[in-house]
């Protein structure tokens, strides 16, 4: 078996790194990222976990979870 290790996944805890940005006062580029990571490297996967209320109609987050 080989074993690749330039490969990358890219996990990203929504809630806080939003929150973060927001305390920061920055607002993050996600397609900028992204690419920032795929120039590092083969990139597998980027997933973003998050959680939003069903119930809220929108959410600033919810053009990445769609």
């Amino acid at each position: 078996m080989s074993f690749r290790s330039n490969r990358i996944a890219l996990f990203i805890d929504g809630a806080n790194l939003h929150a973060t940005a927001r305390t920061l006062g920055f607002d993050i580029d996600y397609r900028r990222l992204l690419k920032e990571f795929e120039g590092r490297g083969p990139l597998l996967r980027a997933f973003y976990y998050t959680a939003i209320p069903e119930n809220q109609e929108y959410s600033l987050l919810r053009p990445l979870t769609d």
